[in-house]
């Protein structure tokens, strides 16, 4: 369960790092 919490807030940050750093392509281009 914990685990599933753990993967479930990775997952979390990487689609909103992702987007970040698309906004900062986007911007600077």
């Amino acid at each position: 369960m914990i685990l599933q919490d753990m993967m479930g807030l990775l997952d979390a940050a990487r689609r909103v790092a992702a987007r970040n750093v698309n906004v900062l392509m986007t911007a600077t281009y």
